[in-house]
């Protein structure tokens, strides 16, 4: 049977089992990563072209003429 070390009612310690056996404590949750992995940079920039239209930033003409070179 291993042991592992009990330093009392979190201290700090990652990764150390608590009191009775519960989960370890003081374990910060997982970083939240997309469904599908990493974001495809064609989708971000497709995102960034949206974003700057709806603002005001890109006219209608111009999001078009940039979104046909992203997708060509």
């Amino acid at each position: 049977m291993l042991l592992r070390p009990y330093f009392g009612p979190r201290l700090g310690r990652p990764g150390l089992i608590g009191p009775a056996g519960r989960t370890p404590v003081d374990r910060p949750p997982p970083p939240a990563v997309p469904a599908g992995g990493a974001v495809d940079p064609l989708i971000a920039a497709l995102k960034e072209l949206a974003s700057l239209h709806r603002s005001g930033d890109l006219s209608d003409d111009e999001f078009s003429q940039a979104k046909a070179r992203l997708l060509a």
